[in-house]
């Protein structure tokens, strides 16, 4: 059986040290996991576009992007009643440059998309404008450990199972071992930044109209900050790749020594919705 698996990057005193001549496709190759949350069995998709089509996964690559564009479109447009520049009325779907060059992560029901969210790696992106608004220069780790996450969202029928904590796990895990990104930056709507604030964003810059979502902040998360994610009580420190980099037990963390999707699940569990995901079964390890 084909296994996936990522190529690692490589931390040294807590600091990234990029492969020289690498690419993001380079960086990642697909992934497909299968897991039960509160009984309802998902399959897990992590892909970078641009990625040739695999006759080993279940699902070809097209059709799980054109899924998400969906997924977008009815959110956005048949749900939040918003406007959107990018949207394909024909088709029913949202594209925008940024897929161009980002990493996708889509939670499937069967043949349905439920959740679904997007990084650019900075180093890897035409960012443009996003660099001003989100105020990103502002970073001295800007663009060789910075990230751009955005367009996560969960269908309206599997609210309230945790998929959004799944999403943000599986991004955190994959931004610390295989992308190198120690920052991750987003817009906010006002309304939602409790929520982000209690992940352990903080805003950091002025706010702006976004061309879907009005008017939003730009807000910052720092993956190594262990004190904040600890102080904000944040879900990421169930992830045992956050926690065990931040609180200083990377040399002892088998998820670090081993180039293994293991730990995308280990050690995460939601309490507060009621979550626990297992470990994965051994033909998933990559």
């Amino acid at each position: 059986m084909k296994r996936y698996g990522f190529i690692p990057l490589f931390i040294v005193d807590s600091e990234w040290h990029m492969p020289q001549n690498k690419t993001l496709l380079s960086l990642l190759a697909p992934q497909h996991l299968a897991k039960s949350i509160k009984g309802i069995q998902c399959d897990i998709y992590i892909f970078a576009t641009g990625l040739t089509e695999d006759p080993f996964l279940p699902v070809t690559i097209r059709e799980l992007e054109e899924s998400v564009f969906a997924l977008r479109y009815a959110v956005y447009i048949g749900e939040m009643g918003l406007t959107s520049p990018n949207a394909d009325h024909h088709n029913k779907q949202i594209v925008d440059l940024l897929d161009q060059s980002a990493v996708h992560f889509v939670v499937r029901v069967g043949k349905t998309t439920v959740g679904c969210a997007r990084i650019n790696v900075s180093r890897f992106s035409q960012l443009g404008k996003i660099e001003y608004l989100y105020n990103m220069q502002s970073s001295p780790r800007h663009s060789m450990a910075t990230g751009v996450g955005t367009k996560l969202m969960v269908h309206p029928d599997y609210r309230g199972y945790g998929i959004d904590a799944l999403l943000f796990s599986l991004s955190a895990t994959a931004s610390l071992k295989h992308l190198g990104i120690r920052e991750h930056f987003i817009d906010c709507r006002i309304d939602l930044i409790p929520y982000y604030e209690r992940l352990g964003f903080r805003v950091c810059g002025n706010s702006f109209t976004h061309h879907e979502t009005g008017s939003v902040l730009p807000m910052i998360l720092d993956l190594f900050d262990y004190n904040n994610l600890r102080n904000r009580r944040s879900l990421l420190l169930r992830n045992n790749c956050v926690d065990c980099l931040g609180s200083g037990r990377i040399q002892k963390c088998p998820s670090f020594a081993q180039c293994s999707v293991r730990s995308i699940f280990d050690d995460f569990t939601n309490q507060k919705i009621n979550i626990k995901l297992c470990d994965l079964p051994a033909k998933f390890i990559g």
